[in-house]
């Protein structure tokens, strides 16, 4: 059987309720609405890549999932899956509470007939990468929502399956779980099992897979490119809508769209000190000029560092270093003059800049420029085995007895 995953013109639509003066009129024909949660959906999901699914909620993506996994049938179209097909789309699906870790593992591994020795390892590698001592061995419903992540993602993934996918159930775990879990889906990947992430994670799907569908009811809107797809599903949704308003021109830089509510305006990012590439160690200085096109009682500026595979490594913003503008009036100028020390390992990196308005917890987006300019660095005679250098001190105690 094929291990490649074919969707090919796939329509899912649900019978919901009408209104409760609908439904008790005699004279209404609408005691049920018809909703299209997907329509005339198709891809070819390539053996051992690793896909992002993205889309505001209702999107059409869990029905999706669910169709692509056999949970779901559809109204029309086909789904040409492998056999061997694993989905984390609830933790705790598929479980019995009243079993312990260790026997929902057992119930799980018996539907792919298992040799007693294969079983005996398989258990033993779910034991240990769940990691959550004797609780293996006790009913699920007392595991925390962490545990049960744990278990629920070890009890899948070591089944090795030929197409993985996840709906987020990670992200309850805590966060060296969660790397574990990534380092773990890219050695799937690489064994050739196709893994379909769904995530609202933007930067997280952007930097972790090689390609991105992005779905706006029911409809696939766009796919492909990482950085492409994920900066039209930021603009669009953002936005609402397709364009930016009239105050900010519907721009493309380097393939990324540039987005915001249009109050201000980034008009140029330069370098100030020395051109790129830049010396381990040196000060990189830059200086980003800003218009304003009506009165800002508050405008915050992020900058954010991305590495050559999309990795967001470093992050600061005005109101993290105190220095949010005010009261700033229409067509005033402001030039931000920024500096930070390149302690970044040799390869290319660019600069995504983004000013907003509003508190830190809901800001309101008013330019975001993704990919605004790049810089390289150079090989220097440190060996650093990350991205960046951690600043940090040292300090020396003498031996004692």
């Amino acid at each position: 059987m094929t291990k490649h995953l074919v969707v090919s013109g796939v329509s899912k639509s649900f019978l919901i309720d009408g209104s409760l003066i609908e439904k008790i009129s005699p004279f209404s024909f609408k005691k049920t609405k018809k909703f299209n949660a997907l329509h005339d959906f198709s891809y070819n999901f390539e053996y051992g890549k690793k896909y992002g699914i993205i889309g505001l909620n209702g999107s059409g993506k869990s029905t999706l999932l669910q169709i692509i996994t056999g949970t779901l049938s559809s109204d029309k179209g086909y789904v040409n899956r492998p056999s061997n097909v694993h989905a984390l789309l609830e933790l705790g699906s598929g479980f019995n509470p009243d079993f312990s870790g260790l026997e929902n593992a057992e119930l799980t591994a018996s539907l792919f007939k298992k040799n007693h020795k294969a079983l005996a390892e398989y258990l033993k590698d779910v034991e240990n990468f769940a990691d959550i001592g004797e609780f293996f061995y006790r009913p699920i419903r007392t595991y925390s929502s962490g545990m049960l992540a744990r278990v629920a993602f070890s009890v899948h993934a070591n089944l090795k399956p030929d197409v993985f996918i996840i709906d987020e159930a990670i992200a309850v775990g805590d966060l060296p779980f969660q790397t574990k879990c990534f380092l773990y889906i890219k050695k799937l990947s690489l064994k050739g099992t196709t893994i379909i992430f769904v995530s609202h994670d933007i930067p997280l799907v952007k930097s972790y897979c090689d390609e991105v569908l992005y779905l706006d009811s029911g409809k696939l809107i766009d796919s492909g490119d990482p950085s492409k797809v994920c900066n039209h599903f930021v603009n669009r949704a953002m936005l609402g809508s397709e364009n930016p308003t009239s105050l900010i021109n519907n721009e493309r830089h380097d393939g990324c769209m540039r987005s915001g509510n249009g109050k201000a305006r980034i008009k140029s990012v330069s370098f100030e000190n020395n051109q790129s590439p830049f010396e381990f160690g040196s000060i990189v200085m830059l200086k980003i000029k800003v218009s304003s096109f009506s009165f800002l009682k508050k405008l915050d500026f992020g900058i954010t560092i991305f590495d050559k595979l999309g990795n967001s490594v470093c992050y600061t913003d005005s109101r993290l270093e105190s220095k949010t503008i005010y009261n700033l009036k229409e067509n005033d100028h402001v030039d931000i003059k920024l500096s930070f020390k390149c302690i970044f390992t040799r390869g290319y990196y660019t600069l995504c800049f983004v000013l907003s308005e509003g508190d830190a917890k809901h800001p309101e987006v008013i330019d975001y420029y993704p990919d605004s300019t790049g810089f390289e660095v150079l090989d220097n005679k440190l060996r650093i085995y990350a991205t960046t250098k951690l600043e940090s001190e040292i300090e020396l105690i003498e031996l004692y007895d």
